[in-house]
């Protein structure tokens, strides 16, 4: 992602910045498969920018790859680190999965064996878990708690 943005950057200023010189300061990073969405970035420019705000996101996301985007952009002072100022961090997971079904005896149905593939859409996100195995929902809010809270 970092350099895609920084390619995108490259790409549209009116002058010539080498990748040494477009330091671009981050909230965080994500691991290869983990998607963050309201990721903050600051960017030190050698010169202010003169394009309106909106100008500039739609000259930046038609040079990203599909799964990056600019959402809003704005001046920021060149202290502004977002990795310290950030005010916080929420994290989503987005699964489908087969409903545990029980037979008359209380025995529990076998799941299709296709496995993930044999649940997946044309319409599916990438980011999507697909769950071959069927889930007891009465005991998925329970254990979705255990994701809640401060985690290092």
């Amino acid at each position: 992602v970092q350099d895609a943005l920084e390619d995108a950057f490259r790409l549209y200023l009116p002058y010539e910045m080498s990748t040494s010189q477009l330091r671009l300061r981050v909230a965080g990073r994500t691991d290869k498969g983990v998607h963050a969405r309201g990721q903050v970035i600051a960017v030190d420019l050698l010169q202010q920018l003169q394009d309106p705000e909106w100008k500039i996101m739609q000259s930046l996301n038609s040079r990203l790859p599909i799964d990056v985007s600019v959402s809003s952009c704005c001046p920021c002072s060149s202290t502004f680190q977002p990795r310290l100022n950030v005010v916080r961090k929420q994290y989503s997971y987005t699964m489908r999965y087969r409903k545990l079904v029980l037979d008359g005896k209380g025995e529990p149905l076998p799941a299709c064996k296709g496995g993930p593939y044999s649940m997946q859409t044309a319409f599916d996100s990438p980011i999507l878990w697909k769950c071959p195995w069927p889930l007891d929902e009465s005991k998925l809010e329970s254990t979705c708690q255990f994701l809640i809270g401060r985690h290092d």
